[in-house]
Parts: structure tokens; C-alpha cells; sequence
């Protein structure tokens, strides 16, 4: 009887010691999902996209610039093209005609240099405008994929928070459990 009576005992004392462990070992800290900081990423698509809006911007100015020479230049000829029509007919048609005539052409050349540089313009705004959409494609994105990163941050802290209650439940059942357990042996064994 006496070797039961150390069986038991030392049953008694290894579920105690079980139970010690898995009180001190359950309540390890939960591994957190790993959430991307989208920061960086954000800041640096913005960087790039004040980069080129800079640079449209001063390709625009300047076209800008040299549209405005263009059109001084054209007033220029024009008002170069009124004192021939005044002279044209006070003078002979013969004299002035050849000037008249490389007036004129000095004068559609510049309408045309005029045309072109305004299509040049249109297209910079255009481009610029591209620029702008995406760059606000890209700010929706970033946007977008923080407001999932919150929303699964708030379902894993709900998620985390109910895993913690049961753990702790699970100890104080496991502590209760054994206390109840070794008090029982220990009684047993006193008895006998």
C-alpha cells in the first residue's frame, strides 16, 4: 500500500506542477498580424508627382513665354503690314509690292507659329491634367488600402480581445481544477 501511496503522491505532484506551467506558460502574447505602412509609399508617389508637376509647369511657361514673343512679333508685322497698306496706296504698286509680298508671308509664318504654339499649350494643360488624375488615383488607392488595413486591424483587436477572455477563463478553470485535484489527493492521502 505504501508504493500507492507515493504513486499518488507524486501524481498529485506533477499535475500540481502541470498546472503551475500551464499557468505561467498560457498566457503568452498573441502574434499580431503585420501590418504595411503605406506612409513611405504615399510620400514618395507624391514626391514624384510634384516632380512632373514642376516640370509641366515650367514647360508651360515657357511655351507661355514664347507665345507671348510670337504674338509681339506678330503685332509687330501687323502694324508693319498697316503702313504698307497706307503706303501701298499712296506709292506705285510695284515698289512696294515685293515688300508687301514678303510681309505678308513674314505674317502667315507667324499666324502659324502662333496656332502651333497654342496647340502646344493645350497639350501641356492636358498633360497636366493627367498628371492630376492620377496622381489623385493614386492618393484614392493608398486610401483605400489604409481604410482595409483599419478595418482588419479593428477585426483582429475584436478577434484578439475575445481569444484573451477565453485564455483567462481557460487558466482560472485549470488553476481552480487543480487546487481542487491536489486538495482532493492530499486528502486522500492524509486519510489512509
Amino acid at each position: 500500500m505504501k508504493i500507492n501511496k507515493y504513486i499518488l503522491l507524486l501524481a498529485a505532484g506533477m499535475m500540481a506542477g502541470m498546472a503551475t506551467v500551464y499557468l505561467f506558460t498560457c498566457n503568452q502574447s498573441p502574434v499580431y498580424p503585420k501590418v504595411n505602412d503605406i506612409r513611405k509609399a504615399v510620400e514618395k508617389n507624391e514626391a514624384a508627382f510634384n516632380k512632373r508637376i514642376a516640370a509641366v509647369h515650367t514647360e508651360e511657361n515657357k511655351a507661355a513665354l514664347n507665345l507671348a514673343a510670337t504674338k509681339s512679333k506678330l503685332e509687330q508685322t501687323d502694324m508693319h503690314k498697316k503702313v504698307l497698306y497706307k503706303t501701298l496706296k499712296e506709292v506705285v504698286v510695284s515698289n512696294v509690292a515685293d515688300t508687301f509680298i514678303s510681309v505678308a508671308n513674314k505674317s502667315d509664318s507667324l499666324f502659324r507659329q502662333v496656332i502651333h504654339q497654342q496647340d502646344t499649350l493645350l497639350n501641356i494643360k492636358d498633360t497636366l491634367i493627367a498628371v492630376h488624375q492620377s496622381a489623385y488615383a493614386s492618393l484614392r488607392a493608398s486610401f483605400d488600402q489604409s481604410w482595409q488595413q483599419q478595418e482588419a486591424l479593428l477585426h483582429t483587436n475584436k478577434q484578439l480581445t475575445k481569444d484573451l477572455k477565453k485564455q483567462r477563463r481557460k487558466t482560472k478553470l485549470v488553476a481552480v481544477s487543480s487546487l481542487i485535484v491536489t486538495g482532493l489527493m492530499a486528502g486522500y492521502l492524509t486519510s489512509r
